[in-house]
């Protein structure tokens, strides 16, 4: 069974100094020697946005992979849609907007995104995955991972950090391939929101309804955390499942043959990805900070200390301790889907040992 070492957000103890001790008592240190490439992966948030990983965080760990002697460097890829990290220069700017000029940053995927490297996984869905060229030329890694909700895995941690934040934008394309959503007439106003963010114009108006092009549309979700009346929802069915087991593949092509630890941020738990230029507030308290080396038990933490918490009255009605919030939210949406698949191709465990870290 994995252990994972659970931080209290009201740790009697600075947060911070509190993860130098984890890294130490679980001797993560020791994984990162003098001159080691470290790729620290993570989000750096889109612009406007306000939810994504705090940058003190960050810089914590970068400081301390230097004073080991290790050459860290902050790393995610490109997005597919349009928005303020859709080419390498864009989302550079970004990142030292939303306070990440602290490291040197590489974009992995290159410049438009396409810079690939092919790994074998031998899944139900793939043979071969293309993983971002910095990622795949990488040893070592320490993901950190903001985990929230999101409009079509459920929730998003460590495993949709790894799996969708580490493929190129081939690999994007191909895992939302399938996931079209669908347009519920009887809530759409005609806002025209939803036609402005599509990166590949599948929107356009009937009369005073928006009308997707199920030919043109590439699944990417875009539209749905824009749409202000959730007028626009996915429909659960086998293309779903088929999207986390795909991401699910390609974490483990990104991580394949690498010295991993994780830490998942469990603070400002939006009900959406931070992929949006705004934040709609925390569904649960803040919890506190998660560090394993098991990305699957590290989100399966995750996941029932969000059951566990108790909801906040703007997103649920009545007691929702003990439920899956994110299903209440997302209600289409099965999300431990991942979290199971992950386990049966051996990526972890579900089960844990969760080790608390000084009082409350």
């Amino acid at each position: 069974m994995s252990s994972v070492y659970f931080i209290p957000y009201n740790s009697d103890k600075s947060l911070l100094k509190r993860i130098i001790e984890v890294f130490k008592r679980a001797h993560f240190d020791k994984i990162f020697q003098k001159d080691d490439i470290v790729a620290i992966k993570l989000h750096m948030g889109e612009l406007d946005n306000t939810a994504f990983v705090r940058p003190i965080y960050v810089r914590k760990i970068y400081d301390f992979l230097r004073e080991l002697g290790a050459k860290p460097f902050l790393t995610d890829t490109t997005t597919l849609y349009r928005g303020s990290r859709g080419t390498a220069v864009d989302y550079l700017y970004t990142a030292m907007w939303n306070g990440f000029d602290f490291a040197p940053i590489i974009i992995a995927d290159g410049l438009g995104g396409t810079s690939g490297v092919e790994i074998e996984v031998n899944g139900k869905h793939y043979k071969k995955v293309k993983i971002a060229e910095a990622i795949a030329n990488v040893e070592k890694m320490v993901v950190i991972s903001h985990f929230k909700g999101h409009e079509i895995t459920g929730f998003g941690g460590a495993l949709k950090n790894l799996g969708m934040g580490c493929s190129i934008k081939e690999g994007k394309l191909s895992m939302h391939s399938n996931a079209i959503p669908v347009i519920k007439e009887k809530y759409c106003t005609g806002c025209r929101k939803c036609l402005l963010v599509c990166p590949v114009d599948a929107l356009h108006m009937d009369g005073k309804i928006s009308v997707i092009d199920e030919d043109k549309c590439i699944g990417c979700g875009e539209c749905i955390g824009f749409c202000p009346f959730n007028a626009i929802k996915v429909l659960w069915n086998a293309s779903f499942t088929s999207l986390m087991e795909k991401m699910v593949e390609h974490a483990i092509a990104s991580v394949k043959g690498k010295q991993v630890v994780y830490i998942n941020l469990l603070m400002d738990i939006s009900p959406e990805c931070d992929c949006y230029p705004k934040s709609r507030g925390a569904i649960v308290p803040d919890i506190g900070i998660l560090i394993s080396d098991d990305p699957v038990s590290i989100d399966q933490a995750s996941f029932d200390l969000v059951r566990e918490s108790p909801g906040d009255y703007r997103f649920f009605e009545g007691d929702v301790r003990n439920k899956d919030k994110f299903g209440l939210i997302h209600t289409e949406i099965r999300s431990e889907i991942q979290l199971e698949y992950a386990e049966k191709l051996g990526m972890g465990e579900r089960e844990y040992v969760l080790k608390k870290i000084g009082r409350d």
